[in-house]
């Protein structure tokens, strides 16, 4: 992405539209599998890249604007993704039916209390939560290392992102620029 949006003001109208094409055809592969959650971070990685590089405010939303209708169509034509939103908005309208990831990881959370059971010893990990592998591991995170060690990782986390920033403010190139940018968000 750093290579194309680089030279972006210097390219010609269907080059632009050559690569605006590759990109969206590659996001409605993801979301054809159906993944929404993988094609929104591309989509985002890529739309902050384009932003840094300093593409006009009006192309900008009018692409956020397509990505954020393809999303709710999406949702709105794929069954099980309906359903995990509003199971997001009220988990406990259903907490042992579709409610139930969400339920338990807030469960792992809460059991953790300040410290933590301690490293290896979350008991929700132990197919209570059904699916530890994807950005639910953050539960069972914060069960083992309590409040302390959530609000550590989520500190770390900031403090990476701000790195890359900075290091993005020093670069001369643009195109390193554009490099660390995608890099930290």
């Amino acid at each position: 992405a750093a290579n194309l949006f680089a030279p972006w003001c210097r390219m010609r109208l269907d080059q632009k539209l050559l690569w605006l094409g590759s990109f969206g055809g590659l996001l409605l592969l993801i979301l054809k599998q159906p993944n929404l959650s993988t094609a929104a971070l591309i989509g985002l990685t890529l739309w902050m890249v384009a932003l840094a590089s300093g593409i006009r405010w009006r192309s900008l939303l009018g692409t956020a604007i397509a990505g954020g209708a393809l999303g709710t169509a999406s949702i709105l034509i794929n069954e099980y993704q309906r359903l995990r939103v509003v199971s997001f908005l009220d988990p406990w309208a259903d907490p042992m039916g579709d409610g139930y990831q969400l339920v338990q990881s807030l469960l792992a959370i809460g059991s953790g209390g300040l410290t933590g059971q301690g490293y290896g010893l979350s008991t929700q990990k132990l197919q209570y939560l059904p699916i530890q592998s994807t950005d639910f591991i953050y539960a069972v995170f914060a069960e083992e290392f309590g409040f302390v060690g959530s609000l550590l990782l989520l500190l770390f986390l900031m403090l990476v992102a701000w790195v890359g920033l900075r290091v993005a403010l020093r670069c001369r190139c643009n195109q390193t620029k554009l490099v660390a940018i995608g890099c930290c968000t």
